[in-house]
């Protein structure tokens, strides 16, 4: 680099202390011709030699007073190598042109890019006095910045697109809206001051919700069959004594039947005996008695013992394990009927 470049201030032909320490750091960088160290990674070696091209032509641009020219050669070396020796020359020609809004915003970029600047006291002051520029005019710088950067901004309400944003806005209260895909959309307010420029940075909330440790799923525990509950046979009911009983009763019946059956032929032949009319009446109606009582007992005989009866094969045949001989017992049949001489039924025992 040529020692004949040197940039004056607005103040007069007070010479920076700034090229050693710009030299220093384009030695670094790769962009000094003399550099010996390997290329860093980034632009190659001939973007680089671009950029030390421009950087030269800049210079030149300065010295002739083609301010305009020396912005674009400047700006164009540093969209190739972000290099604080770029942000120091930009912010030197934006005051030459008294541009104290880029003036200011390069001169931030520079105390950024080279913290440890041996000439950070005089570039502080370059930041004081535009922002006292700007304070005049009734405005104040703001940079805003996301992280991860590239999200879309507006300023109540205004867009500027995707950040980071430098710019100029009243002091005061100002609500800034945030946007960027796969993140939460930020809306907050932030107080501008009037004096100082100032560094708003905003961290963005992800939507994927990063998975937690996977907690092992338990085995289930062995399922242990439970023996159903053993079922007592009901009780049978006692079908044979009543079965007999309601034998007895219908033969009982069926004797009664008998007897009345004696008594009514006994009865008719009383009524054909006897020579006055009165007692052959009186013999008729007995034998119409007889006849009715010895049907009635007839049918209730009859149907006392085939309900007994089978009362009785039920009984035989449903009898517990065991309690037969062995073999299935044969089914038990039967049949009953009645006609107009009474009711007669049949049981057929295995």
């Amino acid at each position: 680099m040529s020692e004949r470049v040197v940039v004056r201030s607005r103040a007069g032909a007070r010479t920076r202390a700034w090229l050693g320490a710009v030299s220093v750091v384009l030695a670094l960088s790769g962009l000094a011709p003399s550099a010996v160290a390997g290329p860093p990674e980034g632009p190659t070696e001939a973007e680089r030699e671009v950029a030390r091209r421009k950087y030269a032509d800049g210079e030149k641009a300065f010295d002739q007073k083609r301010y305009r020219d020396a912005v674009e050669l400047f700006l164009d070396a540093d969209r190739i190598i972000a290099d604080p020796a770029f942000a120091f020359n930009l912010s030197e020609t934006y005051h030459a042109l008294k541009d104290s809004p880029r003036a200011l915003r390069w001169a931030r970029e520079y105390l950024k890019r080279a913290p440890d600047a041996p000439d950070r006291a005089d570039m502080e002051a370059r930041v004081a006095t535009e922002e006292k520029a700007l304070k005049k005019r009734g405005v104040q710088q703001i940079t805003i910045t996301s992280t991860p950067p590239g999200a879309v901004l507006a300023v109540d309400g205004r867009d500027y697109g995707p950040g980071p944003w430098t710019g100029e806005l009243p002091p005061g209260t100002h609500i800034l809206d945030m946007k960027l895909p796969g993140y939460l959309d930020v809306r907050r307010p932030f107080d501008l001051g009037a004096d100082h420029a100032m560094d708003l940075a905003v961290p963005l909330e992800s939507l994927v919700v990063e998975p937690g440790p996977v907690e092992p799923t338990p085995a289930p525990s062995p399922v242990v069959p439970v023996p159903a509950p053993a079922v007592e046979p009901a009780e049978r009911p006692p079908l044979l004594p009543i079965g007999i009983a309601t034998f007895g009763a219908g033969a009982a019946s069926l004797v009664a039947a008998l007897g009345l059956e004696v008594a009514r032929a006994r009865a008719e032949q009383d009524a054909r005996d006897a020579t006055i009319q009165l007692d052959a009446l009186s013999a008729a109606d007995s034998m119409d008695s007889f006849q009715l009582g010895a049907r009635v007992a007839l049918g209730l005989g009859v149907g006392l013992c085939a309900v007994g009866g089978t009362l009785v094969a039920v009984d035989l045949a449903t009898a517990p394990e065991g309690s037969a001989d062995e073999g299935d017992p044969s089914p038990v049949t039967g049949w009953l009927g009645c006609g107009p001489a009474g009711c007669v039924a049949r049981l057929i025992l295995p």
